[in-house]
């Protein structure tokens, strides 16, 4: 029998204050815990569900996910224990931020429970999504959406399903998206799968090729040009290995994005079919990076102007973007890139922009998206506000630059409308040379309270 292993989960700063675990809720959890080991598992489990009925808090709840979790691996119950992992997973990305000490053990036992069960297609997509958690919180790289997951930089979509196979993994090498992918397999064959890339281009100089990738390992034929609406895909297909293997490639403002099938059997020689299904997004792609226009006139503050804003914004913390906490990236915007970074923790900047290529956000941050980050956030509220107390507000709506650390914001001033790439780039070198001193800020203090700390400011 495998031994009952519990996950030893920390106690947790979930809210303002610290939470305490109830004397109730130690005994009974306790008394779950000694049925399981004393090999009535059955009952054992019923006592860990009834844990919920008398948690009082987010804690509570996810050490009682976890036991149930736990003792129903323990018995081999694999739909019970999957669906045990999965709660406690949603209650960590719903209520505790995402924190990827927490995720990570629940999302690798629901990938275990998902592979006992034989169920690849969620295995690889959890697997993918415990990479993700490790290495950079994906949602930062990926935006989910009906139909499969558009990457945010590029706005290229890799579909649900492609060329008979299941998107299994999505994910990225860098932490910041400019080399990503996502990857198609079939649980009934091993050897059978897809891989989409999508790589920033360095110094004008493309992504490797295939020949140059597989080496003596492949025998590819000559390169083969393939129209595809406005688009030109370069193919080639051969063996490698015991398998045929498909490749195409296509390029797009500074972006390749490439396709390599994995087969039994050869590829067809022109290699249209599968091109199609896969590039698709393509002409998305090539919209989405159109309107990445970023180089409007430059938006600085002055100092008159930084006080009227600071001081009207820090009547109320509702003002900042998460005052304090995980970064979120707008799920209904997709991203332009503005640069690499080289900065201490920060490795990426760019723009949350709509549809019509309009910033919402300017942002500038580390690989796995968690403090310090850099923003400078759309406002209008802040307009509203001071239209509201002075009859009249400023001639753009104002972003708010700030930047996030663990506990605390601090706030420099605001753009009077959305700075330019190279405004906010210049913002973000001075505060990280300390050039530029924090205005005033917010923190949590110990107590778990917020509050509000003006003490730089001056009246100019």
């Amino acid at each position: 029998m495998r031994t009952l292993t519990i996950l030893l989960l920390p106690f947790l700063f979930i809210s303002q204050a610290n939470a305490q675990i109830s004397d109730d809720y130690i005994d009974a959890f306790n008394a779950a815990t000694r049925l399981a080991e004393s090999g009535d598992l059955a009952r054992g489990y019923d006592a860990a569900l009834g844990l919920l009925a008398i948690a009082d808090d987010d804690e509570e709840r996810l050490r009682a996910h976890d036991l149930a979790m736990n003792i129903a691996m323990v018995d081999g119950r694999w739909l019970d224990a999957e669906n045990q992992a999965y709660a406690g997973a949603q209650l960590v990305r719903d209520e505790l931020g995402g924190l990827p000490p927490l995720l990570t053990p629940f999302l690798e036992l629901q990938a275990e429970a998902a592979r006992q069960q034989n169920a690849m297609d969620r295995y690889y997509r959890l697997q993918a999504e415990i990479r993700s958690a490790q290495n950079g919180r994906y949602a930062l790289i990926w935006n989910e959406e009906r139909g499969g997951y558009r990457h945010r930089l590029t706005g290229f979509l890799c579909p649900e399903s492609l060329y008979g196979l299941q998107l299994g993994q999505w994910h990225t090498n860098d932490g910041i998206g400019t080399d990503s992918s996502c990857m198609y397999f079939d649980p009934a064959s091993p050897t059978h799968s897809a891989a989409v890339e999508l790589r920033l281009f360095e110094d004008g100089v493309s992504a490797p090729d295939m020949p140059a990738v597989l080496g003596e390992r492949a025998t590819l034929s000559p390169v083969t040009e393939v129209p595809i609406d406005d688009f030109t895909v370069n193919y080639q297909q051969g063996p490698v290995d015991d398998r045929f293997v498909g490749h195409w490639t296509a390029h797009l403002e500074g972006w390749a994005v490439s396709l390599s099938i994995f087969d039994d059997v050869a590829m067809p020689v022109d290699g249209i079919a599968p091109a199609m299904e896969a590039f698709a997004g393509l002409e998305d792609a090539q919209r989405h990076l159109s309107r990445c226009n970023l180089s409007r006139g430059e938006r600085r503050f002055g100092r008159e102007e930084e006080s009227l804003g600071i001081s009207t914004t820090m009547v109320t913390a509702a003002f900042l973007h998460n005052p304090v906490g995980q970064l979120r990236p707008n799920s209904g915007r997709l991203d332009c890139l503005i640069a690499r970074l080289e900065s201490g923790r920060l490795r990426i900047a760019y723009a949350e922009v709509d549809h019509r290529g309009r910033p919402g956000r300017f942002v500038a941050r580390s690989e796995d998206g968690q403090p310090p980050y850099l923003l400078a956030t759309e406002s209008t509220a802040l307009r509203n506000f001071e239209r509201a107390m002075m009859g009249s507000a400023r001639s753009g709506i104002p972003f708010i630059f700030t930047q996030h650390l663990a506990r605390s914001v601090e706030i420099y001033g605001v753009f009077n409308g959305p700075p330019s790439a190279a405004a906010f780039l210049d913002h973000v070198s001075q505060v990280d040379d300390g050039e530029l001193e924090p205005r005033a800020g917010t923190f949590i203090d110990e107590n778990g309270e917020q509050v509000i700390d003006i003490s730089n400011m001056a009246n100019d």
